[in-house]
């Protein structure tokens, strides 16, 4: 009992935060008849604790005041809290609605075709539930391609929502920006860096984020494409450092693409710039260990700043519902 008195107490201070943040002029008031109404009164057990957090989630995405009066909030709190389910099915129905409140409690969480990200709606995590989908909607396989290349490890958060770039659909993400291209019917890393300076940002590449220029034009004429890969490859020697880590990434090609530059000395660091990525090797590891200390920057951002997307393409977008991404408990028939 002393641990669902806790959870109980916990769910009143979240859903004032969040109550707050919808509506700061009468969130508290609001709490009062949001308590009496919703599942609160019912948090004697699991599965009121999982309707607690089903009408959080809820009121964070829809900030509706009086939310136990909708259809769809009174259908998940129902469902999550049970009508005797048969024993036959009940520890499939326990297993689901697990697996929902683990989506619930995270600032990202699976949905249907892809998964939904909070962290880069410029809230704190639990404020809102706005941010980001990657998904495969429409056959256009942006999540597929994510994950191929590393997820969250590699290519950081996303920054957008889908939107047409160019003729075609695309989404920008912390350390690249990946592109449906209509001709191969997949989605591809766009290269970036060569992106900016088509756009005339080299100089400001190098004044605000010490980026070497590019090689000229004419480095590759007259070459082979084996010929150009091997010479752009050969580059790497400048840093052993960033050549070492471009041999130990998986999908390195895919994700940073060829070298475009020299590995430039900028005093306590020295830069590498390629087609997808812009790689630091600090001199000297911060904790003092013999390695250099390695940065893959945040292009995309860059690219946002520079002014390569529209606006509208970088505001967060309505989380879906918890009835929108997993499924609920079965009710006996």
């Amino acid at each position: 009992m002393v641990r669902f008195s806790s959870a109980y107490r916990l769910m009143r201070r979240m859903v004032r935060r969040l109550l707050q943040d919808r509506h700061p002029a009468g969130g508290n008031e609001m709490l009062s008849d949001f308590v009496s109404a919703s599942a609160m009164p019912k948090l004697r057990n699991s599965k009121g604790l999982a309707a607690a957090l089903v009408t959080i989630f809820l009121v964070s995405a829809t900030g509706c005041a009086a939310l136990t009066r909708d259809a769809t909030a009174r259908k998940a709190i129902a469902d999550v809290d049970g009508r005797s389910p048969s024993t036959s099915t009940m520890a499939t129905a326990d297993r689901q609605n697990e697996d929902a409140l683990v989506a619930l409690l995270s600032p990202d969480w699976g949905i249907g075709d892809g998964h939904f990200y909070t962290q880069t709606n410029g809230r704190s995590v639990g404020v809102s539930a706005t941010g980001f989908a990657v998904t495969n909607r429409e056959g256009v396989t942006f999540w597929d391609k994510f994950t191929e290349l590393g997820g969250v490890s590699e290519l950081g958060f996303p920054l957008s929502r889908r939107f047409d770039w160019r003729g075609s659909p695309t989404q920008v993400f912390h350390r690249g920006v990946l592109q449906w291209d209509p001709v191969s019917q997949q989605v591809l890393p766009v290269n970036i860096l060569d992106e900016l300076s088509d756009a005339g940002k080299d100089g400001w590449l190098k004044q605000q984020y010490s980026t070497p220029y590019p090689l000229s034009a004419d480095y590759d004429d007259g070459k082979s494409w084996d010929k150009i890969v091997e010479d752009r490859l050969s580059l790497l020697n400048g840093s052993p450092a960033i050549a070492d880590l471009y041999a130990a990434t998986a999908n390195s090609m895919a994700l940073y693409g060829l070298p475009t530059s020299q590995a430039e000395d900028f005093g306590s660091f020295v830069a590498m710039r390629f087609q997808r990525a812009v790689i630091r090797a600090r001199k000297g590891d911060p904790m003092g260990a013999s390695a250099s200390y390695l940065v893959v920057e945040h292009v995309g951002e860059w690219a946002i700043e520079a002014g390569l997307f529209p606006a509208q393409a970088l505001v967060p977008e309505p989380a879906p519902t918890p009835l929108d991404t997993q499924p609920l408990a079965p009710r006996e028939p």
